[in-house]
């Protein structure tokens, strides 16, 4: 994995953690795994097997899987934006990159 040259700067809040170039390094490699077009058909069959899991009761493996679905541009800079780039970190932000493309 390349670690761009220049690293975009994490949101300035107040008492709001800079991150380390670990948790950069971090972060660019989930964005190679989970950053991921989908298909209506796959999301659908996402939905599918969540579904079955909250049936059964697995409720974090469920909301594992439906991170899967890539996010909505707004949800995805209104998480960011609360929560910065860990908030995001597992996220599938092929959606939001297409609208907002130097954020993510």
């Amino acid at each position: 994995m390349r670690i761009p040259e220049k690293l975009p700067n994490p949101p300035k809040y107040r008492d709001f953690p800079e991150m380390t170039k670990e948790e950069w390094e971090d972060y660019y490699a989930c964005r190679e795994k989970y950053d991921i077009e989908m298909t209506d058909e796959e999301i659908k069959s996402i939905f599918e097997e969540s579904d079955a899991l909250f049936e059964r009761g697995l409720n974090e493996e469920a909301c594992t899987i439906l991170n899967r679905i890539p996010a909505e541009p707004f949800t995805a800079i209104s998480a960011k934006i609360a929560g910065g780039f860990r908030a995001i970190k597992f996220l599938n932000l092929s959606k939001a990159k297409k609208v907002y493309p130097d954020e993510f």
